[in-house]
């Protein structure tokens, strides 16, 4: 059968038998009585669809409205099928009253009518983040979100990727992009179904910087494994691990920057694929004969992991030459999935402080950033879905802050715990990274300023 999906709210699909209102639909489908209501947690799952322009949707599977259909019908058109969307991803509601919010935020927010296409690729991204999390932990329904065969994850792992900068560079941006002024590098490998528990962790300092650090209470760091190199010595170690990268999720933060420094670094990542996972999630156009995958599949089961089958030898017409291979390193930029959240920090410790991750603010060293990125990663994935969590994290700093300031600052008017913060009224086009100002100094104007060098 042909995977589709039904819409839920105003203009959707879906229509309540016994009322004009779409009420009597939000109480089928996440009632105290609804029939999609799980045992096990207790919750109603739905799927989150992202449209191509960031738009996000909530969706009823073919098989569940058969479960519902003595209270609702379909409209005469055809469900939603899976090539309309960047992501599908799980959402759970408890009350009715949750689900009837949400399907209102959604509907009354018309500024992904006209957003430009980074929008969706991005909000994608991150809901690809949080399928991928669950399929790691084989806790998704295949069928259900039309996932491919997850057999692929067997062979590709997470490879984490940081280079420490110096903070007091003044230089205009385009000449730091060209010549960064690099601190330290750090390596993290593991596998993807066990990206917590490193195979290979690489800590390089550059000689000629291993004295600068980026202030005054900062200490840096080193592994009992660390490396001081000259610069050759750290591009040939970096064009070593990176020559015959592939099958890859690589986590990186702010991946414009981490780019610069590849290209200084003389490593060949131009192929290197920054557009999503859904290649890897999805499959391509699946037709009417398209047969699901199990619907639970654990991956760390060799019996859940299926075979292709070798097609039967026959006489065939010569086929013409196949497309070039594309890269299997996929990017993902925690920065621009903080960003999403409103947690927008050039600092990674900041921005992983922000996130609930705990840090070590006093030290300085690549290698324990990269492993700062893998638990960053994995803070969002297994979180909510995007708009709620981004409400969520925002409520949380807001909290934190007011904390912060409450002995300083003047007393104000509790806000009211009924007022949400609505993350639908956020302009993605607003969330943008600030940027130093160029000061057009010397970087190594104050390279003997007590605070920012370590006599060795």
């Amino acid at each position: 059968m042909q995977p589709g999906y039904y819409e839920i709210g105003w203009g959707g699909h879906i229509v309540p038998k016994s009322s004009y209102k779409d009420d009597p639909i939000y109480s089928e489908v996440a009632g105290p009585r609804s029939a999609l209501r799980s045992e096990e947690t207790g919750q109603v799952e739905l799927v989150l669809g992202i449209r191509p322009n960031g738009a996000p949707s909530l969706h009823l599977t073919i098989d569940q409205t058969r479960l519902l259909s003595r209270a609702i019908y379909i409209r005469k058109y055809s469900p939603a099928p899976p090539s309309d969307f960047i992501s599908l991803s799980p959402i759970s509601f408890r009350y009715e009253e949750e689900l009837k919010k949400t399907v209102l935020k959604f509907k009354k927010n018309s500024f992904y009518s006209g957003a430009p296409p980074e929008v969706g690729r991005s909000r994608g991204l991150f809901e690809q983040q949080r399928v991928l999390y669950r399929l790691i932990l084989g806790e998704i329904d295949l069928a259900k979100f039309c996932l491919s065969d997850p057999s692929w994850m067997d062979k590709f792992k997470v490879v984490s990727l940081f280079a420490n900068t110096w903070d007091k560079d003044g230089r205009p941006i385009e000449e730091r992009r060209r010549d960064p002024r690099i601190l330290d590098l750090g390596w993290y490998e593991a596998e993807l179904l066990s990206p917590t528990a490193p195979l290979v962790l690489h800590h390089f300092e550059l000689d000629v910087k291993r004295g600068l650090r980026n202030g005054k209470n900062i200490t840096r760091k080193k592994l009992e494994n660390s490396e001081t190199l000259p610069l050759g010595d750290l591009r040939a170690k970096l064009r070593e691990l990176t020559q015959n990268l592939e099958h890859t999720i690589l986590l990186v933060y702010d991946w414009p920057k981490t780019l610069s420094i590849l290209h200084y670094l003389s490593v060949n990542c131009d192929h290197w694929r920054d557009d999503g996972l859904r290649s890897l999630l999805l499959p391509d156009n699946p037709n009417p004969d398209y047969r699901p995958p199990p619907r639970h599949h654990n991956p760390r089961d060799p019996r859940s992991r299926q075979r292709s089958l070798s097609p039967s030898p026959s006489t065939r017409l010569r086929s013409p030459p196949p497309p070039p291979r594309r890269s299997s390193v996929h990017i993902v930029d925690i920065s621009a999935l903080c960003r999403l959240l409103s947690i927008t920090f050039p600092s990674v410790t900041e921005a992983a402080r922000r996130l609930g991750v705990d840090v070590k603010p006093n030290e300085m060293c690549a290698a324990n950033d990269t492993e700062l990125l893998v638990r960053m990663w994995m803070s969002m994935s297994q979180g909510p879905a995007i708009d709620e969590q981004t409400q969520r994290r925002s409520a949380l700093n807001l909290q934190a802050l007011q904390q912060g300031t409450r002995n300083t600052a003047p007393a104000v008017e509790p806000a009211n715990e009924d007022d949400d913060i609505d993350p639908n009224n956020i302009d993605p086009g607003d969330i943008q990274r600030a940027s130093r100002d160029a000061r057009g100094t010397n970087p190594y104007d104050e390279l003997l300023d007590e605070e920012d060098y370590d006599e060795e």
